[in-house]
């Protein structure tokens, strides 16, 4: 399995985005998948999950937060049934465009990275150890 990209294959993955968008923007998907694969790339490009995207969108347009419960209802049908509100075609087009013109930045959209301290390292290497420690007992019982 490989861990680290060179910069040949970002350079490669960045083209294919683009080229991606390109033909999302321009019309040529015109297929039932486009908005799926538009919202897709645009947590992508993000780097935030799809879930995150919706809560976004909806922030963005209707100008205030929707409460968990009802995003988790929006979300379930995208899910379900395919379901795409115009609110989140809008704004992975505004991403989309941002992108193309280089200037997408994730903190316009109050998307912000935590930071990679000691005690957040820390915290995930403890995390690893129990989930592994976890799975060698249930493996054992499994066994015997």
């Amino acid at each position: 399995m490989k861990l680290s990209h060179t910069d040949a294959d970002l350079k490669e993955l960045g083209e294919r985005i683009k080229s991606s968008i390109d033909e999302i923007l321009n019309g040529k998907k015109d297929d039932s998948c486009s908005d799926i694969l538009s919202i897709a790339a645009s947590a992508s490009l993000l780097q935030i999950s799809e879930f995150r995207c919706f809560q976004i969108a909806y922030a963005q347009w209707f100008g205030y937060d929707l409460d968990e419960r009802s995003m988790e209802h929006i979300f379930s049908s995208y899910l379900k049934e395919s379901i795409v509100p115009h609110w989140v075609r809008h704004f992975t087009r505004k991403v989309f465009a941002l992108e193309v013109q280089g200037m997408l930045n994730p903190e316009e959209f109050n998307i912000t990275r935590q930071e990679n301290t000691r005690r957040n390292r820390i915290r995930g290497i403890c995390y690893t150890v129990l989930m592994l420690a976890i799975t060698v007992i249930f493996c054992i019982m499994i066994v015997a």
